[in-house]
């Protein structure tokens, strides 16, 4: 994503729109092939090495901010080498101690090389920790790994989609409006993307042709909200690989309340690959171990929406089948799903029979001793709910099944 001072966006009344550029804009495709070469060559190259490269192939750009926002697409894609788990800082003060030593004892040899040779040799420890520069530890130092293979075309492509990213960013609250008859394929995964992304969420119904997706953003939520906006961002290419879809947000820009509209014919294309067959690891291993591990159940992972009367809709994690086909659906609330777990579990107490399992991190509750007493103090959180760390054990929710059947 770009960060803030790269963002090119303009203003029309109350309205933000972001300066997308054209993918097929020859000087732009010209530029992004550089780009490419140069990551693609430069392995093991420092990143202050890149930028400099990177800077004077900018020079020559029509547009600095353009340049420096592609840049940034490019090289988000990269990877760089990590320090090794040690104490530079002190290893650092140990060989500038016996360099200074080397030095007062007056015979310190007359070249460069020769003194690093002598200093290395009177502190061993510091030629292996220091093989690559005393300041390999620094970011600008880190050294580039083998680059993924990028095509030209997917720079300005990922730049357009990075453009909204960051002003997402920005976001007090987001609606995604969808077709209520899109193939369901692409519902799952859009819906698991959501759940995976841990998103504050309601989901209506639009009359008989749409869902809207409403989505608490990041300038909403009082703690965490650099991550959350992070996850809110991360989640909008989700939206773009749907055939037809539209956004609509207030975002802070400017120092003022501002609203983005946008829909699929804004051309932006995801760059996530693979799309239907996506599935998060955490997922996937409760998923495979729960059906290897329990007889007598099945496990639907990707379940569609289930009607909560009038036009609201659930979208549960997962939903368990006993052998006789009666469903035991499961919803899962972390750190900052309070205010939608109050709603759920009085829904629950009203409607018992949904027999809607509710599992809630204990994070959660670390932050608001009034809704852990609310929990205590729930019946149907007592027979229906658990608390987890991070991702629920299939032990627990496996004992909680069997008790309810």
């Amino acid at each position: 994503m770009l960060t803030k001072d790269l963002i090119r966006a303009r203003l029309s009344g109350d309205t933000v729109k972001p300066q997308f550029v054209k993918t097929d804009d020859p000087e732009i495709l010209r530029y992004a092939e550089a780009l490419i070469l140069l990551y693609g060559e430069g392995e093991g190259a420092t990143a202050a090495e890149l930028d400099e490269s990177a800077a004077a192939l900018a020079a020559a750009f029509r547009d600095r901010k353009l340049a420096d926002g592609l840049h940034k697409t490019v090289r988000d894609r990269a990877e760089f080498s990590l320090p090794a788990d040690c104490d530079y800082p002190a290893a650092r003060v140990e060989l500038f101690r016996g360099t200074a030593a080397l030095l007062r004892s007056g015979g310190a040899p007359e070249s460069l090389e020769d003194v690093r040779t002598a200093v290395f040799a009177s502190v061993p420890s510091a030629a292996e920790t220091f093989a690559q520069g005393i300041y390999c530890d620094l970011p600008e130092c880190e050294r580039l790994l083998p680059m993924r293979k990028m095509l030209v075309r997917e720079v300005p492509e990922r730049y357009n989609v990075s453009l909204v990213q960051s002003l997402l960013l920005f976001a007090s609250k987001l609606t995604v409006t969808i077709p209520a008859k899109s193939e369901p394929a692409f519902l799952r995964r859009l819906f698991r993307y959501m759940k995976f992304f841990r998103l504050l969420f309601t989901a209506e119904m639009t009359g008989k042709d749409a869902i809207r997706l409403a989505f608490d953003g990041p300038a909403s939520v009082l703690e965490h909200s650099a991550k959350y906006g992070l996850q809110i961002a991360s989640f909008f290419p989700a939206v773009c690989q749907l055939p037809q879809w539209s956004i609509a947000a207030e975002v802070m820009w400017k120092e003022h309340p501002r609203k983005l509209k946008l829909d699929e014919s804004s051309g932006l294309v995801s760059h996530y690959a693979n799309f239907t067959a996506y599935q998060p690891e955490e997922i996937r291993m409760f998923a495979d171990y729960f059906r290897t591990s329990q007889s007598g159940w099945t496990l639907d992972d990707m379940p569609g929406w289930i009607p909560l009367g009038g036009q609201a809709l659930l979208f549960p994690d997962f939903v368990f089948r006993d052998s006789s086909g009666r469903e035991y659906p499961m919803e899962l609330f972390h750190i900052w799903h309070a205010g939608q777990l109050e709603q759920r579990l009085k829904w629950c107490e009203e409607h018992p029979d949904r027999n809607l399992l509710l599992g809630v991190d204990r994070a959660l509750l670390k932050k608001d001793g009034v809704l852990k007493e609310r929990l205590e103090a729930s019946d149907y959180f007592g027979t229906h709910g658990f608390l987890f760390r991070d991702f629920p054990g299939v032990e627990k929710v496996s004992k909680l099944l069997d008790s309810l059947a």
